[in-house]
């Protein structure tokens, strides 16, 4: 039973820095402590035209960070920056029409910026625009051009890009399926720390897509992916760790990843699954392993929703 992250998305702001040196100089010299001190020196510098001072100040004002919150006041700055060309606040202006509470969303505006900036080069702006294309946000659904875009930002080093050339090769979008592709994409992307890669991965050495069926292979992605608290991943060490493909089954380890599964994931793991291991263990073994499942989330609580800092859509 393989499982397996299909689409990804990032909606998170670009934090840019502040170029300005006379403003930098101001912010150094301890405002940084101080947080109203810094939304003069960010204030002083936006009026000035300072687009990075006018980015900085319009996450603070849209996101309530140090300030009161106002969505609108956070808009009209990073309009103002977005309007000077500033690619990162092109970029940011796109997502905020996305990410509004006040007011109904505007994807198709948001597509327009997005595009713009993608098209000044800005890697993130490139990957996020193949996104939209892919999902389908202020524009159809367009699989090929979502990879073009794909293709750019990973030009780049975008890890995101790269790992999600490995999905549309997994999954046949926008290109026709190749396994031996998708494991070539996934391979530079795990290479790169991305949990989600590593786990893929693991699932074509397990299955032996695209590659030569390597069980210890994928025990050993998986084992990496886990330990970035990727919750499919524990899944799948279960999975392996209680069936031949491991050299020896070790279902105490086994119930452990099973138990951390279940509490950690958006979807129940499959029942059968645990009986299936449990049977092996005394219930000794199992609420011993079942404590330090629990330990183990914890610890890591981003474990479902978060790999690499990067918020997932799943489908």
């Amino acid at each position: 039973m393989a499982w397996k992250i299909r689409i990804a998305k990032v909606l998170a702001l670009v934090l840019v820095g502040l170029p300005a040196a006379s403003a930098r100089a101001q912010y150094s010299s301890g405002a940084e402590s101080q947080p109203q001190q810094a939304i003069q020196v960010y204030l002083r510098a936006a009026n000035l035209g300072n687009p990075a001072a006018q980015t900085h100040l319009a996450e603070k004002y849209f996101f309530g960070d140090t300030v009161a919150r106002d969505e609108a006041a956070g808009l009209r700055w990073m309009e103002r920056a977005a309007s000077e060309q500033y690619a990162p606040a092109q970029h940011n202006f796109a997502l905020m029409l996305l990410q509004v509470r006040d007011r109904p969303a505007e994807p198709q505006r948001a597509f327009v910026w997005m595009r713009r900036a993608a098209e000044s080069g800005f890697a993130p702006s490139q990957f996020d625009l193949g996104v939209m294309y892919a999902r389908g946000i202020g524009v159809d659904r367009d699989a090929r051009e979502s990879v073009r875009w794909f293709r750019k930002a990973a030009a780049q080093g975008s890890s995101e890009a790269i790992f999600s050339l490995g999905l549309a090769y997994d999954g046949g979008r926008g290109v026709p399926q190749d396994y031996a592709k998708a494991a070539e994409w996934y391979r530079r992307a795990a290479r790169a720390g991305m949990a989600a890669a590593e786990n893929n991965l693991g699932i074509l050495y397990l299955n032996g897509l695209g590659v030569a069926r390597n069980c210890a292979e994928a025990l050993r992605l998986f084992r990496l992916s886990a330990a970035q608290a990727n919750s499919y991943s524990y899944l799948e060490l279960a999975l392996v760790l209680s069936s031949d493909c491991a050299a020896a089954p070790d279902y105490r380890e086994a119930y452990f990843w099973v138990t951390a599964a279940n509490l950690s994931a958006d979807r129940s793991t499959p029942a059968y699954l645990v009986d299936q291991i449990a049977h092996r263990l005394t219930p000794e073994q199992q609420a011993d392993a079942q404590h330090d499942a629990e330990r183990w989330v914890r610890n890591h609580p981003s474990a479902s929703r978060k790999i690499n800092g990067i918020e997932m859509t799943l489908k």
